[in-house]
């Protein structure tokens, strides 16, 4: 802990700077204040200087030597309480410290503890501080000072400025406690009290300190002494007689002009007082004093003082001894004044003055107010919230013995008072001008009342009250309400059929869900009330999770009445993802605002048929075999030359395989078994295409493709190319096979077919597959021998386009009608060439 000693030095810099005026706990030096010293044969200057910070909230002034011979000066404020006091030993102790932003705080003399210039012989102050460093708190307190002083009397004292008569002489002493305590926010020391430093001081008005001499602990005078030799102070500095001297004081007078002899507390009679402030001291109020004047009536039975009038801020400033200053007021009775025997009087602060010779009795006045019904338009049933074109007119009467005051004010409530239990709900609460209705008096009033929506449901008494000061009044309008709670009901309905629909998910085309919004409530949904609006697709045997297709969110409701519903139209796509099926379409409602009464679950609406979701491509996986006996199929065509005729077939087993026999018929009538295979495995992104085989008569033909997508799962079209290697089987020899294979898929849309003499709608898929290669071979022909026996080696190119379209049409049943169109041509340069197609036409039957 940072603990700062007050030494003889310091105490001769802090005095000086006092005034020694009526008051001079409240003095505070100005800035270029200065004082010139002298100590010995060592003369220099103090000089004050304005800080342009606050500790604590109040302004400090420093005080330092020009010569810098006691370092930087010191810091002092005006703090309440305790007069003028140090506050620091530096600017960053003044500014930073925790207990009024000090590093050392203690009171300066005169102006504490009661002693002032003038006071009398003997009079004495203690006060005991401590010191706080920059970081600490009250709490980090371990010792305490103490500083004793006492007035030994009134001197005449010349020094090098010059003679002063009764200059007062002051006795300082100061202690310190090595240690102390906080208790409840008071210092107590913990130990004996030891001297540490004493000083005789003499002080004198406006100059402030003049003389100081140091004083050992028995009291005995040092030969350290500091005189005033020079200064420039504010104020005018007299050279005082003996005897001492009283400060500025006031002595009330209060006269009144035309006073009533009896009156009318509350009538508004008015009646001017007037006060006369004078100054009996011997010294001037300081510059810019000013005072509170109250004006009463004052009971003369009960002592009960009432305040009739007041004056605030009136300047006494340098009233010099002898003068006065006038201040007059218009005053009255107020209503709450009861009747007797009054004196009227002012007062300032604790000075107080009647008018003399003055006595009032006025009568109690009062205000009884009276309330008849005018025309009265009240709904006999209402929804809360909801109550518009009622109105209520009423008359008040003043029986009463004074008027209303002209700018008066009534306060009026429309009630409603519950038949059963409850407490009463106030309609409505207005103010209305009720100024300068005289006694027997009525004055007419209109109001609308409104029932709020927050009103419970029940029947309700409607009454009016009017409120002017302390008189009331309660007016039964003699009708009922009957109060229903609002509530807002919003659902939303599909308000189409959609049995005959059959929509292919992933289409582009638009489908259009109509929507209707009711409210079933009693009331409207308000001006920024919204709702959102959700359209999912629910499978109607359970086997997914709803899909949302589309949504309107903070659709605006406002002023949805009952029976009048909002239109909304949804303009959607079915995602490619969803698989076949029949669907509902499920309209789901949600509220989103917290307005009175609209308060409502999810609300959800589901169409009454269903829509069918038809497949495409991905349908071939509903199948087995065993369809295969209620298809019809039809052979048109030829390949390679050969009659072709028979039936097809289309397999699908586990998802895995696509078979295509065909049995076929030559010229002579024998039958071979022509074969097209296509292995594909079903993956996330589509269909891949494995294999490849053909064999014809004259040899067979093997392909393998790398990896090939016949159509893509997700439903969109697609051209996709691979490599395709194999091998064909001629007269006995295999050529290898090199070339490029190219797939297609794509669905067309829905189309409206004939199947064996029914019509259907159906999804058109298409698959279109092309295969180009070619193989080269080297063979011995032992046909062409020459004459020693020899072959010829001979080199066969062969070259195949085969192409394979495939349509079919689909419905959630599977597929009801296919055709196959195969056309393949194969050439060998010098060899000649084959080609020829064929096409299939499969038919469901039913």
């Amino acid at each position: 802990m940072n603990n700062v000693r007050r030494n003889s030095v310091l105490v001769l810099l802090v005095a000086f700077i006092l005034s020694c005026c009526s008051n001079l706990s409240a003095f505070e030096p100005k800035a270029g204040n200065w004082w010139q010293w002298q100590n010995g044969n060592q003369q220099f200057t103090t000089k004050a200087f304005s800080v342009s910070k606050k500790v604590g909230g109040y302004k400090v002034i420093q005080i330092k030597s020009l010569e810098d011979v006691y370092g930087g000066g010191s810091y002092y404020a005006n703090i309440d309480d305790l007069g003028f006091c140090q506050v620091g030993s530096d600017v960053h102790d003044a500014i930073s410290g925790q207990y009024l932003g000090i590093d050392l705080m203690y009171p300066v003399l005169p102006g504490i503890g009661g002693i002032e210039y003038g006071d009398p012989i003997g009079a004495t102050a203690q006060w005991i501080g401590y010191s706080l460093g920059p970081d600490e708190t009250i709490d980090d307190v371990d010792n305490c000072d103490k500083e004793e002083w006492e007035i030994l009397g009134y001197e005449t004292i010349t020094v090098p400025f010059g003679t002063f008569e009764n200059a007062m002489k002051v006795k300082s002493r100061s202690y310190y406690s090595g240690w102390a305590d906080i208790v409840d926010g008071a210092i107590e020391p913990g130990g004996d009290w030891e001297y540490y430093d004493g000083s005789y001081e003499w002080y004198v008005p406006v100059v402030g300190m003049i003389q100081a001499v140091d004083m050992d602990e028995q009291g005995n005078a040092g030969a350290d002494l500091l005189q005033l030799v020079d200064c420039k102070v504010s104020g005018k500095i007299d050279y005082l007689p003996d005897g001492q001297i009283t400060p500025a004081e006031i002595e009330l007078t209060v006269i009144g002009k035309k006073l009533p002899t009896d009156t009318i507390s509350g009538s508004g009679e008015k009646f001017s007082l007037t006060v006369l402030i004078e100054n009996v001291g011997q010294e001037a109020f300081e510059k810019g004093a000013k005072v509170d004047i109250v004006f009463y009536a004052r009971n003369i039975d009960s002592d009960q003082m009432t305040i009739i009038g007041y004056l605030e801020g009136k300047s006494i400033s340098s009233l010099k001894p002898d003068k006065i200053k006038k201040y007059s007021a218009t005053v009255y009775l107020p209503m709450d004044l009861p009747g007797g025997y009054y004196e009227l009087g002012a007062s300032v602060g604790d000075i107080h003055a009647v008018v003399e010779d003055y006595e009032i009795e006025p009568q109690t006045g009062f205000i009884e107010l009276e309330m008849s019904a005018g025309k009265i338009t009240l709904p006999t049933a209402v929804i809360a919230g909801q109550m518009t074109k009622a109105a209520i007119q009423v008359s008040v009467k003043n029986n009463g013995n004074v008027s209303t005051e002209k700018t008066a004010i009534a306060d009026f409530a429309i009630i409603a008072r519950p038949t059963d239990v409850g407490d009463d709900i106030v309609l409505g609460e207005s103010s209305a001008k009720f100024g300068n209705i005289k006694p027997g008096k009525t004055k007419k009033y209109s109001f609308k009342p409104a029932i709020p929506a927050d009103v419970p449901e029940g029947t309700y008494d409607i009454l009016i009250s009017c409120s002017y000061n302390d008189a009331y009044v309660e007016f039964d309008l003699g009708q009922q309400v009957v109060v229903s709670e609002p509530f807002i009901d919003l659902t939303c309905e599909i308000n189409a059929d959609s049995s005959a629909e059959m929509i292919l998910p992933g289409s582009k085309s638009k489908i259009k869900i109509p929507v209707n919004i009711n409210n079933d409530g009693n009331v409207t949904p308000g001006k920024n009330d919204t709702v959102d609006v959700e359209v999912y697709l629910r499978k109607e045997d359970g086997s997914e999770d709803d899909i949302l297709i589309g949504s309107s969110l903070d659709y605006k409701v406002s002023g949805l009445k009952n029976g009048k519903p909002k239109k909304l139209s949804f303009a959607v796509t079915i995602p490619a993802t969803v698989s076949s099926g029949d669907y509902r379409y499920v309209t789901v409602l949600y509220t989103n605002t917290d307005t009175p009464g609209f308060s409502q679950p999810v609300k959800e609406s589901i169409s009454d048929s269903t829509v069918t979701m038809a497949g495409g491509f991905m349908e071939l996986t509903k199948f087995d075999s065993s369809t295969y006996e209620t298809y019809d199929s039809s052979v048109k065509g030829n390949l390679y030359g050969y009659g072709y005729s028979g039936h097809c077939m289309v397999d699908v087993d586990n998802s895995y395989g696509y078979v295509t026999e065909v049995i076929a018929s030559n010229e002579d009538g024998y039958y071979d078994s022509q074969e097209q295979t296509y292995n594909w495995e079903q993956y996330s992104q589509g269909i891949y295409l494995e294999s490849f085989g053909q064999s014809i008569d004259m040899g067979s033909i093997t392909f393998y493709f790398d990896d090939l997508v016949v159509f893509p799962a997700d439903g969109n079209s697609g051209i996709h190319s691979s490599g395709v290697y194999g091998e064909i089987e001629v007269y006995g020899y295999y050529i290898d096979l090199e070339g490029q294979a190219t797939a297609k898929g794509e669905i067309t849309g829905i189309k409206k077919i004939k199947v064996q003499g029914q019509s259907y709608e159906a999804v058109e898929s298409k698959i279109s597959l092309t295969i180009s290669a070619k193989g080269t071979f080297e063979y011995e022909d032992y046909d062409d021998y020459d004459d020693y026996g020899d072959y010829e080696i001979k080199i066969l190119t062969m070259y195949m386009d085969i192409k394979q379209d495939i349509t079919y049409w689909t419905t959630a049943d599977g597929i009801i009608k296919s055709q196959i169109k195969t056309s393949m041509k194969m050439r060998a340069p010098g060899e000649g060439s084959e080609s020829g197609s064929v096409t299939e036409t499969r038919e469901l039957i039913k």
